[in-house]
C-alpha cells in the first residue's frame, strides 16, 4: 500500500476536531418535543417556563449559542429570551437577541477587564429578569438560567472577589502556568479568588431553573473543574489552595496577594466559603470531551486503511517532555516489531515548564513536544545521517495539534513532521535543541513550513496527537536521553 503519510495524518486529526463540532452536539442534548423543552435527560414543560436567559464563556460558546437560538427560535419570536455570552475574538457568528461580548484578544488566554464587564453583566441580566418575574408573581422556577461552558471559560469568565485585583489573579495563574502547574492544580487556585467560580454563579441563580451544557477541554471529565466549575459545587477548600501555591514556591514570588485575599483563607483554611450558603440545585451535561474527539480520529484512520491504536489521557500527563520520551519509545518499538499497530491516535494536555521570560520564544505545548520529540530522534546520529541522506527513511509522521486552533499564544494549533521535514531540517544546520530549550519552538517549526494553522476552530476538548507508519516498512534505531 502506498500512502500519503502527511496527508493521512492531517486528515486524521482534522476528523478528531471535526468529531467535536458543538453545534451538531448541542443539537443532540437540546430540542423542542411537542410542548417540552429537552435539555440532556431532563424535560421541562414549555407552560411553565417564562423567561429563558442564556449565558456563558468559552472559545466553542458562539458556535453553541448559535444552536440555542435555532432551537429557542419561538420563544425568541415570542420575547422570552435574552443572553450574554463572553467569547475571545475572531469567533463571533450571527445571532438574534444573545449579546456576543469579546472578552479577550485572539491568542491571548488571560481574563482582561472586558471579560470582568461581560461577567457582571451576565448577573444583572438575570437578577433583572428574576426581580421582574418576582413583581409580576411568577415563581422564580419558571426562570431558565440555561450556561453554556467550554473550553478557555476560566480566562473569558473572570470577576475578582473583594479585595482581590483582576492584576493579582492574573499574576497567579502566570506564576503557576509557567511553573508547570496541571489545569486541576491552577483552577484549585482560580476558584478561591473568583466571585462566580466553584459554583459561585450558583447564588446568584438561586431559585431559579439553572442548566449547564458544557463541553468538556479537561482529562476526566471533573465537572468543578472544567471553566473553574462555575455551576458545579467546589470540592476544594482555602488550604487545598494553599497547599498548590506552596508546592510551586508561591510565597517566595510574593505578588502583593499575601495582603489582600490570601489573608483570609490563613484565618480559616480549612472551610469552602461556599459551605455557608444554602445549596441550589443545577444540572450539568456534558456534551463532548476530548475521547469524542479521539474516536472521531479513528473512525477516519479505520476508513483509511490504518488499523489504529486509540488512547486518551483522564488526567493530567504530566511534564511534555516525559510525553516525548514516551513518543519516542512508541516509535522505536514499532520499528522493531511487525505486530504493532500502523496508527496512534491519543488525546490529552501535558505540562510546560517555562524558562524565565527574558530567555523566552514563542511557542505551546504541541509544538513543544514535536520539537521534543525531534529532538530525541535526532540524537541517534547514525539515524540522523540517514535522514540527511535520504526522506524516506524515516518511515513515519507525527502531529500534535489543540482542537480548538490555539497553541500557547501563537496563531498556530500544533506542528508535525514527516520524513520530508525531517530531511530538511537535518540538512539545514539549524540545531532544533537551541529552539527546544528556549520555548521557541513556533520560530523553528515556521522555518519549514510545518505549523499546524486552522484559525480559530469553535471547538475546545484538548489536543489530539497522531502518529502515522507505512505499513511494512521498520526502521530500527536507538534513542538516546536528551537533557532539556
Amino acid at each position: 500500500m502506498t500512502r500519503n503519510l502527511r496527508n493521512d495524518m492531517l486528515t486524521i486529526w482534522r476528523a478528531g476536531v471535526d468529531g467535536v463540532d458543538v453545534r451538531r452536539l448541542v443539537g443532540e442534548h437540546l430540542r423542542v418535543e411537542k410542548d417540552r423543552l429537552v435539555i440532556g435527560e431532563a424535560a421541562y414543560p414549555l407552560a411553565g417556563i417564562q423567561r429563558i436567559t442564556v449565558i456563558g464563556a468559552g472559545k466553542a460558546t458562539a458556535n453553541m449559542a448559535s444552536v440555542v437560538e435555532q432551537v429557542l427560535a419561538e420563544q425568541i419570536d415570542a420575547g422570552m429570551v435574552a443572553g450574554w455570552v463572553n467569547i475571545p475574538e475572531s469567533c463571533e457568528v450571527p445571532l438574534r437577541v444573545i449579546r456576543q461580548h469579546v472578552a479577550r484578544p485572539a491568542g491571548v488566554n488571560e481574563p482582561t477587564e472586558a471579560g470582568v464587564f461581560g461577567t457582571r453583566q451576565m448577573l444583572t441580566l438575570i437578577e433583572e429578569t428574576n426581580r421582574a418575574l418576582d413583581r409580576q408573581g411568577v415563581p422564580l422556577s419558571q426562570h431558565l438560567v440555561l450556561c453554556l461552558i467550554s473550553g478557555g471559560g476560566s480566562a473569558l469568565m473572570p470577576l475578582p472577589e473583594p479585595g482581590v485585583t483582576l492584576e493579582q489573579k492574573l499574576a497567579v495563574t502566570r506564576f503557576l502556568s509557567a511553573s508547570g502547574a496541571t489545569i486541576n492544580e491552577i483552577n484549585t487556585v482560580r476558584k478561591q479568588l473568583s466571585g462566580v467560580k466553584g459554583g459561585r454563579l450558583k447564588r446568584h441563580c438561586r431559585g431559579t431553573t439553572l442548566v449547564g451544557l458544557i463541553l468538556s477541554d479537561v482529562l476526566g471529565d471533573p465537572l468543578d473543574v472544567i471553566a473553574s466549575g462555575p455551576t458545579v459545587d467546589n470540592t476544594t477548600t482555602a488550604l487545598d489552595a494553599i497547599k498548590v501555591l506552596e508546592k510551586y514556591g508561591f510565597d517566595q514570588e510574593g505578588f502583593g496577594l499575601q495582603a489582600s485575599g490570601f489573608r483570609g483563607w490563613e484565618k480559616n483554611p480549612n472551610v469552602n466559603p461556599e459551605s455557608r450558603i444554602p445549596k441550589s440545585e443545577a444540572r450539568n451535561y456534558v456534551i463532548g470531551n476530548n475521547a469524542t474527539a479521539v474516536d472521531a480520529a479513528g473512525m477516519e484512520a479505520v476508513h483509511r486503511g490504518y488499523s489504529p491504536v486509540m488512547l486518551c489521557a483522564t488526567q493530567s500527563e504530566g511534564d511534555v517532555e516525559t510525553l516525548a520520551e514516551h513518543f519516542v519509545d512508541v516509535i522505536r518499538k514499532a520499528g522493531d516489531s511487525n505486530t504493532l499497530s500502523d496508527c496512534l491516535i491519543s488525546g490529552g494536555e501535558p505540562t510546560v515548564k517555562l524558562v524565565p521570560e527574558s530567555q523566552r520564544g514563542l511557542g505551546g505545548r504541541n509544538q513543544q513536544l514535536v520539537l521534543s520529540v525531534i529532538c530525541r530522534l535526532f540524537s541517534d546520529e547514525t539515524w540522523l545521517d540517514t535522514v540527511r541522506g535520504n526522506p524516506d527513511a524515516c518511515p513515519f509522521a507525527f502531529l500534535s495539534g489543540g482542537t480548538d486552533g490555539e497553541d500557547g499564544p501563537t496563531d498556530a494549533a500544533g506542528a508535525f513532521f514527516d520524513g520530508s521535514i525531517l530531511h530538511h531540517i537535518a540538512r539545514s544546520g539549524i540545531d532544533p535543541y537551541d529552539y527546544l530549550k528556549r520555548n521557541d519552538a513556533y520560530h523553528f517549526f515556521e522555518q519549514f513550513d510545518a505549523l499546524v494553522t486552522t484559525g480559530p476552530t469553535g471547538t475546545n476538548v484538548c489536543d489530539i496527537r497522531v502518529l502515522v507508519t507505512k505499513a511494512g516498512v521498520h526502521s530500527s534505531f536507538s534513542v538516546k536521553s536528551t537533557q532539556s
